[in-house]
């Protein structure tokens, strides 16, 4: 069989420049793809950004530190097509029925799936002062419609979800970049430069007010991040039982009593019929199998900030060139680690982590790891916060050094031009993870091989 699509886009721009000072610039698209069908199938986008190259302003000339500076903000619109390539039709797929083929509908039909649509503006200055100091601060902001998203439809219907565009979402954030020439002379230079990076998401509605929907470990719920951790929350280990502890999990609303003891994060305990004094989650230890899952506040696996610097430094013929990359504020998903810290589910044939050894005992009633039970139903191996760990690292991605020879033993050597160096990349990492941090956006990881951290040396020689 063949799986072919078809796009078909027509574009146009138009671009304006006034005496160095002043740009504008817009564009319009329209598209059209064979995903979606005829009546939805095409889509208008368009953009129109602007700046003003101020430093040129003749207000400013006489500013001697001030070598260049602009304004500019953009706002424009974009489109994201479905996954599927026959999202829209009700499609079959084909399997074997004893010994014969039979075919099955494979998905519902939406002939209204169209476009996933964003909304984007930025406003940013950029400049140079003082001919060494350059800089950019930029403010942005995403707000994405008609979410491709697979919304729940009735189970007479013979599926669960059906793929359609629901719901909207806002990402917002800062960058921000500094590069500095400290040193420029002739046998000695040195320049620095820092970027920092921050992302704020939150759904802002889906398909129903209220709505909720979980997928691998988390929730996506309007006023939430779509990377918001749901799941069990680990308490520790029970020091009488050795038993592993975890959050009862149950919701309870605001100004309404109690149906339970509630106990509030601070620990306070609300006795079953008083009244609850603010929407919370009831954190009364309990076991395993009675805890519920629960949104953890604060615990997304998106970064609260990330970047990188780097350092240029040169002296004569040498030169060291170091690149760092860091993130912190996000959590990951170890799910490697959780198979490996299964309380005994696992009672044969299975490695186990190096900390396991700290396990509970009656002569070791501190144990930071619950009791070893063979077929454990109670510990580990279920899903809970107790896989999610902080995913704050800094790495130095690059590092080389590198020598050029001289001209003149370059020319007696007939060579134009000659250089012996070492690189290195992904040389040293700081992070408290047993894994590798640079991983998916979702935080999930598993078992798998990591950055690799190569040494090279090499020798370039032009003729």
């Amino acid at each position: 069989y063949s799986r072919e699509e078809g796009l078909l886009s027509a574009l146009g721009s138009l671009s304006y420049d006034y005496k160095s000072r002043y740009y504008l610039t817009a564009t319009y698209r329209r598209d059209g793809s064979s995903r979606l069908a005829p009546d939805t199938r095409w889509g208008d986008f368009w953009s129109v950004s602007g700046s003003w190259r101020f430093s040129n302003e003749k207000f400013l000339e006489d500013v001697e530190w001030l070598n260049d500076g602009k304004l500019r903000a953009s706002y424009g619109t974009s489109g994201t097509l479905p996954s599927d390539y026959f999202g829209y039709m009700s499609v079959y797929e084909f399997t074997q029925y004893g010994s014969t083929g039979a075919s099955y509908p494979g998905n519902l039909a939406n002939t209204d799936l169209t476009w996933e649509k964003n909304k984007n503006w930025n406003v940013a200055v950029d400049g140079t002062v003082f001919d060494k100091y350059n800089f950019s601060v930029e403010y942005y902001e995403k707000t994405t419609t008609d979410l491709l998203l697979d919304a729940k439809v009735p189970s007479t219907t013979g599926f669960s979800t059906t793929l359609t565009n629901i719901g909207e979402m806002k990402n917002k954030g800062w960058e921000i970049a500094v590069n500095v020439d400290v040193l420029d002379k002739k046998d000695i230079g040195l320049s620095v430069g820092a970027n920092w990076s921050t992302v704020d998401n939150e759904v802002l509605a889906l398909s129903e007010e209220g709505e909720t929907q979980v997928s691998n470990r988390q929730i996506w719920k309007a006023g939430y991040c779509i990377y918001q951790y749901y799941t069990r929350d680990y308490l520790g280990v029970n020091k009488e039982t050795g038993m592993p502890m975890y959050a009862r999990g149950t919701f309870h609303e605001g100004g309404k009593p109690a149906s339970e003891l509630v106990t509030l994060k601070n620990g306070q305990q609300i006795q079953k019929g008083e009244t609850v004094p603010y929407d919370t989650y009831n954190y009364t230890p309990t076991t395993r199998s009675k805890a519920n899952s629960m949104i953890l506040d604060g615990k997304t696996s998106l970064p609260k900030g990330f970047g990188g610097f780097n350092v240029d430094f040169r002296y004569k013929n040498w030169s060291v060139v170091m690149a760092w990359s860091y993130k912190y504020g996000n959590y990951i998903w170890d799910n490697a680690t959780d198979d490996l810290c299964v309380d005994g589910y696992y009672w044969s044939h299975r490695n186990i982590l190096a900390s396991e050894v700290d396990t509970w005992s009656p002569e070791n009633p501190n144990g930071s790891i619950p009791i070893r039970i063979a077929d454990n139903t109670e510990g580990g191996y279920y899903d809970s916060d107790r896989a999610i760990h902080r995913g704050d690292f800094l790495r130095l991605k690059n590092f080389t050094v590198s020598y050029t020879l001289p001209k003149e033993i370059s020319k007696k050597l007939n060579l134009s031009n000659a250089r012996v160096y070492a690189a290195g990349a992904n040389l040293l990492t700081f992070s408290g993870l047993h894994v590798d941090p640079e991983i998916q956006s979702d935080g999930y990881v598993n078992f798998g091989m990591p950055a690799m951290r190569t040494v090279t040396l090499g020798l370039e020689v032009s003729f």
